[in-house]
């Protein structure tokens, strides 16, 4: 006897009709992602990231720094990472695929996110030209840089970002992202 399981490709408006239960939904080329909300260790290390982006971000001119608020919609799928930096809207209404792609986008590991993570939402983000990818890894606290075209870096005790037409990087030593030092 043959077993038949049907599957269906997702789009991102059956994303707009999931009702609300905490978990964060996302679609990436037909396929639905579900994440269970993030515990606070995840969250500390987000909200540290932030707060050193948004000085660099602002006096260098290069938008807005959003942590789990903004989404990557292109190609029909939809993401949300952690933590992006991308130019503000330009108008009221616009929706996320009218939005400029990111110059930075970071996930931080998670047991049930990583896999995905470090794979397919890494080819998404490098097949966007997305400039820069930062994969966190509280555990290890080491940071997995990918860029489209080269080979990934692996930064563990100070990162560097440089974004294009930017004079000078921004370095951030891990243990502030780790450990608020």
């Amino acid at each position: 006897m043959a077993v038949s399981v049907e599957t269906r490709s997702w789009t991102v408006d059956d994303l707009y009709r999931i009702p609300d239960d905490e978990n964060r939904y996302e679609v990436l080329d037909g396929e639905l992602l579900v994440t269970p909300p993030a515990g606070p260790d995840h969250e500390a290390i987000i909200s540290r990231l932030h707060a050193l982006l948004v000085g660099y971000v602002a006096t260098n001119r290069l938008g807005i720094v959003s942590s789990r608020n903004s989404a990557v919609h292109r190609r029909g799928s939809l993401l949300i990472p952690d933590l992006l930096v991308r130019r503000p809207p330009t108008a009221k209404g616009q929706s996320w695929a009218d939005q400029a792609l990111p110059i930075l986008v970071v996930e931080v590991r998670s047991p049930s996110t990583w896999n995905r993570d470090s794979t397919i939402k890494r080819a998404f983000y490098l097949d966007q030209n997305i400039p820069d990818y930062w994969m966190v890894h509280p555990d290890l606290e080491e940071v997995v840089v990918a860029r489209h075209g080269e080979p990934d870096r692996l930064e563990t005790g100070t990162i560097s970002w440089h974004p294009a037409r930017v004079a000078e990087p921004l370095e951030i030593a891990l243990r502030q992202v780790f450990h608020g030092d």
